[in-house]
């Protein structure tokens, strides 16, 4: 079976940034290629959600595979600084869900959506198979939220914050609060989230690809 993987860097991986930023091991990736598949992995650190999905070349494939990351790192300055960030998470969830119906109108493939630095709460109707948080599923306790901090929204938000209503200081506040909490579980659990602490790593990546296998094949 060929397999096309896309995402940012949650989709590569488990990353040791000692001493050189570089993948360690290839997670899912390498596991489905060691089970006998093809596998053609088009993700990148940084992507947001469109550029992963932009990405996707025009090849057969049978299943795609797609690491959805946080929404907010599409937004553009004119939205951070006039709308409010729960709306900004809406409208691009909304767009990404309108873009997994056309991949499955051209291709016909099984689309499996994983999300990886952010839980994916959008709409399911044109996905086979959702593993809404990877965080989630390595740590049952955790409660993810659906967005993350990410140097392309917060160079935005740093430069108009002070002219913020006081329902945008509201909710980027839950925004920080909330994301923030995903890098003290993460350093908790420095067996599934280690060498680098911001990404699953290959032990993590081995249950999530057993869970996968459940799910696609009963197995």
């Amino acid at each position: 079976m060929h397999f096309l993987i896309t995402g940012d860097s949650w989709s590569q991986g488990e990353w040791d940034k000692l001493p050189y930023y570089h993948v360690a091991h290839k997670g899912v990736e390498q596991y489905l290629i060691d089970d006998g598949n093809t596998v053609t992995n088009v993700g990148r650190g940084g992507y947001n959600n469109n550029e992963s999905l932009a990405a996707i070349p025009l090849i057969d494939f049978d299943h795609l595979v797609y690491f959805y990351t946080d929404p907010l790192r599409q937004a553009t300055e004119d939205e951070i600084r006039h709308k409010l960030p729960f709306d900004i998470i809406n409208s691009h969830k909304f767009e990404i869900s309108n873009k997994f119906f056309q991949i499955k109108h051209k291709t016909n493939c099984q689309i499996t959506v994983i999300g990886g630095c952010a839980k994916y709460q959008g709409d399911i109707k044109n996905i086979d198979y959702v593993v809404p948080s990877l965080s989630e599923l390595l740590v049952s306790k955790f409660h993810d939220s659906e967005y993350m901090t990410s140097r392309e929204w917060e160079e935005h938000f740093f430069k108009h914050e002070k002219q913020f209503s006081t329902e945008q200081k509201s909710q980027w506040l839950t925004v920080m609060t909330r994301a923030g909490e995903k890098y003290t579980v993460w350093n908790k659990n420095k067996d599934l989230f280690w060498p680098d602490g911001l990404h699953s790593n290959r032990k993590g990546h081995l249950i999530l690809y057993q869970h996968l296998k459940k799910l696609w094949f009963n197995e």
